[in-house]
């Protein structure tokens, strides 16, 4: 068994690291995660490196954009997440210092590998680093996957955890894992994508070359830790391909709904589940009832329904609590239920993407009726 912890920055919603543990935790195996909610603090003092402007310009030659690709390029989304317009990098071991005291204060073994998602850029613009003195630390850097890999980050970045999960068993060195890359892309996971917009071939292509299987057969990688990185792979090259069909044909993925397991998954997205808590699916549920829509401050004409929507989304039994919940949920005085909505929006946009996010999820003009686009059952 191998325990894999993820923690993350402060800059780092909650919602998006979230994103990326549930969707690890689709996949059964001897891989076991584990994600821990408090963000870790960052020092900049002292480890800041830089501060460069990006203009258009400039962000071609800093991601090795080639002129062939650059007419008609839109840079908008980059620019959206830079701080703002700047890119500021940080020391190597800036994150890795983070993963350590993360060791030590929670007495984590030697053999536990610790991914540190962050937004902070380094200094030499890897999406992934590895720790050269604790093999098992790592940073993942979630910016600007939407434009290299068309995703939100959870995709891109659950296939890095995954594959890299795999390459420290595979190398016992990191000498021997760098010259193991593939400097041409060739669509396997041991691309290098030193032209970071070819990342998006080995994720799409979710391939290991017959090279890099000569090497996991010669490591002795258990076959169950393999079979869950195989799905764990094969997930995300589904989930793309998906996404693009999308883009061109607007083909609108079917789902159905575990209430009891708090669950929404959509088969033709290799079963994707998106995890609900039962207030949050309580909601859910009754917007699905009432697709024409309803007021937020409506909502108490339907105290009886949504309570029972409660009962059957979650295991608790004490009566008087419940209806204490419900209570809140529906005074006109509370912010519960436009929270549960908001929180709901952005756990579907960080596993479907902003736009296939939209026929799904609950909105309306504040004040006004809120509603699902596309509801396709009741509950």
């Amino acid at each position: 068994m191998i325990h894999v912890h993820l923690i993350r920055t402060a800059e780092v919603h909650d919602i998006v690291a979230e994103s990326i543990f549930d969707f690890l935790n689709q996949f059964n195996g001897p891989a076991r995660w584990n994600y821990v909610r408090e963000p870790k603090a960052f020092e900049d003092e002292g480890s800041l490196l830089g501060i460069q402007s990006i203009k258009n310009s400039e962000i071609q030659k800093f991601y090795s954009i080639p002129d062939s690709d650059i007419n008609g390029c839109d840079f908008s989304d980059i620019n959206d997440f830079l701080e703002p317009k700047d890119f500021r990098t940080y020391a190597w071991d800036s994150f890795f210092s983070i993963t350590q005291s993360f060791r030590l204060e929670n007495d984590i073994p030697a053999r536990d590998l610790v991914f540190l998602l962050t937004y902070k850029g380094n200094h030499l613009n890897w999406f992934v680093g590895n720790d050269l003195n604790v093999r098992n630390n790592y940073f993942i850097h979630l910016l600007h996957w939407n434009y290299f890999a068309l995703s939100e980050p959870t995709f891109p970045v659950a296939y890095q955890i995954a594959t890299h999960i795999l390459k420290n068993l595979i190398f016992k060195s990191y000498k021997k894992y760098i010259q193991s890359t593939h400097h041409t892309s060739i669509g396997c996971m041991m691309d290098l994508c030193k032209v970071k917009k070819e990342v998006s071939i080995k994720m799409r292509t979710a391939d290991i070359c017959p090279d890099c299987w000569e090497k996991i057969e010669a490591s002795s990688v258990p076959q169950p830790l393999l079979q869950q990185v195989l799905k764990v792979m094969e997930s995300v090259r589904s989930n793309m391909l998906f996404r693009e069909r999308f883009n061109k044909l607007k083909v609108i993925p079917t789902y159905h709904i575990e209430k009891e397991n708090g669950k929404i998954i959509f088969p033709e997205l290799n079963e994707l589940e998106i995890k609900l808590n039962p207030l949050e699916m309580t909601i859910y549920c009754f917007f699905l009832n009432h697709p024409k829509g309803i007021k937020l401050n409506h909502l108490g004409d339907y105290k009886t329904e949504l309570l029972g929507l409660y009962q059957s989304a979650t295991t608790e039994t004490n009566l008087p609590l419940l209806e204490s919940r419900i209570d809140d949920l529906i005074h006109p005085l509370s912010n519960s239920a436009s929270e549960k909505i908001s929180r709901i929006k952005r756990k579907f946009i960080q596993m479907l993407g902003t736009d296939l996010a939209e026929y799904f999820i609950i909105q309306g003009p504040n004040g006004g009726i809120k509603k699902i686009s596309q509801p396709k059952k009741s509950l």
